[in-house]
This record gives C-alpha cells, sequence and structure tokens, in this order.
C-alpha cells in the first residue's frame, strides 16, 4: 500500500545567524536548520546546503535507509549545520537519518513517542491517521516537551500548526526554528495539496477472473455427461454451454479493459501534470542560465527529481517512456549550459621538452607572471620558459639539481630544494647559489612556494610550514608561520598555494586554507555531484579563481575563492595529467601529461 503524507511547514523568522526551513515533496522530506558568522549569513549558507542536497538525491536510484545515511555522511563536515533530517517515504515505509540536534516524534492513535534522536537513523512502518513531527535543535529549545505533547493531541495538523506557531513567534530566540507535521494518508495527494489521484485496486480484476474461472469449471462439470451425447437432443445443450463460455470470457475481458484504461489515465494524467511542471521549470531554467547559473541548475534539478517520480510507472518501450526520456535528455543538454561544462576531445600541444632536450620530460611546474619554471627529475634539469613568446631554456644541470623535488620561481629567480637546502638559479645569468642551508630541524618537507619574495615550505613531519623572508642579504632565519595554538596533521598533504593565504591538499578530497597563520574555514558549493579525487589545484594572487584537478572524472573544475562553483573543462586525457598551473592573464590551464605541457583556453 502506498501512503501519503499532507504536510505543515512551520518555521521562524531568519536573523543575520539563524535560518531554518523544511522541505516536503513525492515522499522526500528534509528539515534544515543552520547557523552562520559573521562572514558567512546563515540563510545563504542554508540555501547553498539545501540546493547542494536537492541535487545530489536526484544521482540517487533508490530511497531509503543507506541513501539518507550517505546523505548524512556527505553533510557532516559542514560545521553550519546545526539539524539536518532526511526522510523517505516508500510504500509504508518511513525511512530517517539525522545529523546534528533534531528528533522525530511519532503520535499512533493516543500513545506518542521519539523514533529518531540525534545523529542515528531508523526505519519502520507507518499507518494511516499517523502524525509525524521533524524537530530541529532551536524548535525543541524553544517549545517545552509538554507543550509537544499538548499539541500533537490535537484532531488534525491544521490545528497543530496553528498552536505550534503562536507558541514559536512568542519566543524571542527562535530565529532559526523549523519544524514539519506529516498526516499520513492512504489516498495519493500531493505534498501541497494541489492534485488527487484516485488509487486502481488490480486484486479485483484477479479475483472476479479466478471467481468465473471456478464457475466455467463447474459448468463444464455438471454437463460432461451430456456434453458429449449423440444426437439431436445434445446439439442445443452443447450450444448454449458455448454461448454461455463466451459470454463469460467476454465479461472477463472487458473489466479487463476498463480496469486498464482506469489505470492508463490516470498514469496519463500524472504525467500531463508533471510534464506542466517540467516544461514551466525547464523554461525558467533556459532564461537564467546567464543571469543567474545557480537558479537555472536548482530548477533543472528539480525537473529530474519531478520526471524520475513518474519513470518507473510506463513500460521501457512506451510512447510516454520514451518521451519522459527525451526530456531528461532535453535536460541534461541544458545542464552543460547551467554547468558551464566545456568538453574538448582534442587539447593543443603548447610546448615539447623535446625541443631543447632529447628525451626532456616537464614533471614539476610554477609559474609566476609569465615566466614557467620546470623541473626534469629524471634528466636532473631545470628549464625556463617563456608563456608568452615560447622561449624556453635550459638553466641548470645535475650538479645544482641533484635530488631535488620541488620547484619555486619569483620574478627572475628560480628556486629548488635539494639535499644541501635552497638553491636559486637566476634565469638571465644562468647562476646559481645556495641560500638556505639544510636545516636539521626540517623533518620532510613535501612541497616549496615563492611568495611576495618570500619562501614557505610545507613540512610533512613537523606538521608546520616554515617561513623565510627576504632580506637585502639573503633571507631570515627559519620561523613558523602558523600561529602556536593551530594543530592539525600534514602528514598526507600534497599540494601548496599562496595567494596571500595558504592553500593546502591535505588529503585527496580535503583543501586547508590558512590567512595569517590561523585556519580559515573553507567548503565547495553549487556542485552536483561529489569531486572524487583532487590530484592537485592552482591558484596564484593574479588569478580571481581556484582550479581543481579531478583525474578520476577526467575534468577541471573551477571555483571562486569562496568556494562557488563556476564551470568545468572535460578532457580524456586529464586521467594522465600530473600537475596544473593556471594563467588567467594568458587565459590558460597548462597540464603536464606524460611529460608535454598542453594548454586548455580558459572560456567566460
Amino acid at each position: 500500500m502506498q501512503l501519503i503524507a499532507k504536510n505543515i511547514k512551520i518555521t521562524a523568522l531568519s536573523d543575520e545567524q539563524h535560518w531554518g526551513t523544511s522541505f516536503s515533496e513525492n515522499g522526500l522530506f528534509i528539515l534544515l536548520e543552520v547557523e552562520g558568522n559573521i562572514e558567512e549569513a546563515g540563510q545563504k549558507k542554508g540555501k547553498e546546503i539545501l540546493d547542494i542536497l536537492l541535487t545530489k538525491i536526484t544521482n540517487y536510484k533508490d530511497r531509503n535507509l543507506v541513501t539518507a545515511s550517505e546523505l548524512i555522511d556527505w553533510a557532516r563536515e559542514i560545521k553550519f549545520i546545526q539539524t539536518l533530517t532526511i526522510g523517505f517515504l516508500q510504500s509504508d515505509i518511513l525511512y530517517l537519518a539525522n545529523l546534528g540536534s533534531g528528533e522525530v516524534i511519532l503520535r499512533r492513535k493516543d500513545k506518542i513517542g521519539k523514533i529518531l534522536s540525534s545523529n542515528e537513523t531508523s526505519s519502520g512502518k507507518v499507518d494511516v491517521g499517523d502524525v509525524i513531527l521533524f524537530c530541529s535543535k532551536t524548535f525543541l529549545n524553544c517549545l517545552d516537551k509538554k507543550i509537544l505533547e499538548e499539541i500533537l493531541q490535537n484532531q488534525n495538523i491544521t490545528e497543530m500548526g496553528e498552536e505550534t506557531y503562536s507558541n514559536l513567534v512568542s519566543n524571542p530566540t527562535s530565529a532559526g526554528a523549523t519544524a514539519l507535521f506529516l498526516d499520513v494518508e492512504n489516498q495519493i495527494v500531493t505534498p501541497d495539496a494541489e492534485i488527487s489521484y484516485p488509487e486502481v485496486e488490480t486484486k479485483d480484476f484477479k479475483t472476479i477472473i479466478r471467481k468465473n474461472w471456478q464457475n466455467i469449471v463447474t459448468i463444464i462439470k455438471r454437463k460432461k455427461d451430456n456434453f458429449f451425447e449423440d444426437g439431436e437432443e445434445a446439439k442445443p445443450k452443447k450450444t448454449l454451454l458455448t454461448i454461455a463460455i463466451i459470454l463469460i470470457l467476454l465479461l472477463i475481458l472487458s473489466i479487463f479493459l476498463n480496469i486498464n484504461h482506469s489505470q492508463i489515465t490516470v498514469k496519463q494524467n500524472h504525467l500531463k501534470q508533471t510534464l506542466e511542471l517540467v516544461s514551466h521549470q525547464y523554461d525558467e531554467a533556459v532564461s537564467l542560465i546567464d543571469l543567474n547559473p545557480g537558479r537555472a541548475r536548482l530548477l533543472l534539478s528539480d525537473s529530474k527529481l519531478s520526471l524520475s517520480q513518474v519513470f518507473p510507472e510506463f513500460q521501457k518501450n512506451s510512447a510516454e517512456y520514451k518521451q519522459i526520456n527525451e526530456w531528461l535528455n532535453k535536460i541534461a543538454e541544458k545542464e552543460v549550459d547551467a554547468y558551464k561544462i566545456f568538453k574538448f576531445t582534442t587539447v593543443p600541444l603548447f610546448y615539447d621538452i623535446n625541443l631543447i632536450k632529447n628525451g626532456g620530460i616537464a614533471q614539476k611546474i610554477a609559474i609566476h607572471q609569465k615566466t614557467a619554471a620546470i623541473l626534469d627529475i629524471k634528466n636532473k634539469l631545470v628549464y625556463s620558459l617563456g608563456l608568452d613568446k615560447k622561449q624556453a631554456a635550459i638553466v641548470a644541470g645535475s650538479e645544482v639539481v641533484k635530488d631535488a623535488q620541488t620547484i619555486a620561481v619569483h620574478g627572475k629567480q628560480i628556486y629548488i630544494l635539494n639535499g644541501d637546502g635552497i638553491s636559486e638559479i637566476d634565469i638571465s645569468s644562468k647562476s646559481t647559489k645556495t641560500i638556505i642551508k639544510s636545516d636539521k630541524e626540517w623533518g620532510e618537507i613535501g612541497e616549496m612556494v615563492a611568495f611576495g619574495g618570500n619562501l614557505y615550505l610545507l613540512d610533512r613531519k613537523n606538521n608546520s610550514i616554515w617561513k623565510y623572508i627576504a632580506q637585502d642579504f639573503g633571507f631570515s632565519s627559519r620561523a613558523s608561520y602558523l600561529n602556536p595554538d593551530v594543530r592539525i596533521s600534514l602528514a598526507n598533504s600534497g599540494k601548496m598555494i599562496i595567494d596571500g593565504s595558504v592553500w593546502i591538499l591535505a588529503d585527496p578530497g580535503t583543501i586547508l586554507k590558512f590567512t595569517n597563520g590561523h585556519g580559515e574555514s573553507f567548503t565547495f558549493k553549487g556542485l552536483s555531484d561529489n569531486i572524487s579525487d583532487i590530484a592537485t589545484f592552482y591558484t596564484s594572487d593574479e588569478d580571481k579563481n581556484l582550479y581543481i584537478l579531478d583525474k578520476h572524472s577526467q575534468r577541471i573544475l573551477t571555483f571562486d575563492k569562496d568556494g562557488n562553483y563556476l564551470s568545468q573543462y572535460q578532457w580524456e586525457e586529464l586521467k594522465n595529467a600530473d600537475n596544473i598551473v593556471v594563467s588567467e592573464e594568458e587565459k590558460k590551464i597548462f597540464v603536464i601529461v606524460k611529460g608535454s605541457i598542453y594548454a586548455i583556453d580558459l572560456k567566460q
């Protein structure tokens, strides 16, 4: 039996930091309360989280406890969430998962009990007449338990909602509080009670067939002795029996056709209503792709969610199935525009190191303004490359490179880190000198970056970032960039880049950000799927955006420095990429693939 829940949504007024909302559609229920801060407004953060969450749900075929739990796991790293409760109603089973402080309360007849608490999952059968209440953290703090129980004793959820709201608005600390009342019914009603579709019971048809088939068998048994009689007397009996059987079969066929027609009519009406909604959302999304791509993406995502609800109602080869599939393909095409997905079958070669060194390989690359410094670890060589005129030269050999694994550049100086310390290479004169000797306090140095003339070393073993400040004659002694109260693990860290803030790829999917030695929150927002594996990333003080290499998905993603999704570049060879650097001035993403440098043109 398919159960549906009507709803009443309760949401208190928000303020600068506190915001809450509830969502109910097609058996999907979401309760979300967030708390922002001075830098990140609660309403903005909450809408971003809900946008991404709704998009993620469309990627799941099944709606069950596993799906709800995976969505909660995704949200665990978002520190703004005070309450996130996700529910799926499938047939008569309700699946629930919760993150943060929140509860779900059930009223069944005259009994009231809690069925979900903070950071739990739960599932169970619901009955017609059940009232279910989703509560957020602030909501629970504002309303006493006894008051909630009294409210749940009301006859219907409309009365419950009115009484709840009057209690809530009178509380001065209710900003961000939200709740969702559900009234379980056995008739098909949309969450906002706009459309009603009667259920068609197919079991009656089966019963009729079974009953009438038994009648046929009985008739045959009663007439079997006479049925095979010879002579003129048996002929009328045979004719009468044949007519009776034909009439019964026609009756059964007629019933079947009527029931089948009713079912088809209901499904087609449902599809018609859905397509009208999808068509409206699609047209609005198309008009907003350039003006407001984030809103366009949300509308297209909602369209896919609506179509996914009616997909199972039609046979795979039916005209309706094909129509839905055509709409999904149409939406997918516009998503390419809304998500600004640029696909490349080929990317031009920007520079082949073999032109200046036979067998030369570009393995590590750093750029500053229009100069690239390239480290060839295999051949123990350092190259300089002008990005504007493609002028290249070998500036250092094995006697300088030695065991170097990392390279940096600033102005006309290239820096490499080897076992002796940090060596400086002058690009013009190709002269070299050791500017910082190897320090016994260094642990495992994984990365070196030049910024503002200063040098920074990422020390994985000591969980530190060492800073050397440029002076008139050389560099200062070693100092820690991180404040003493910062406690982090850099054991698995990889790439480090600096644009005024320090960015570190701490794990395959985690980016840490530090400003003035303090940790700063950073999350990706507005992307419909997960970044499966960040191989490396890039930005600089000269670039507005952040560029992420996702080798697994063969793409480079572009975000602004607040983490808002902007665009992506897809190219099959990115699965073989070793490094990326970007020059927004030159409007190119430089990608090292198998030792050669390719250039992807940046798009607006």
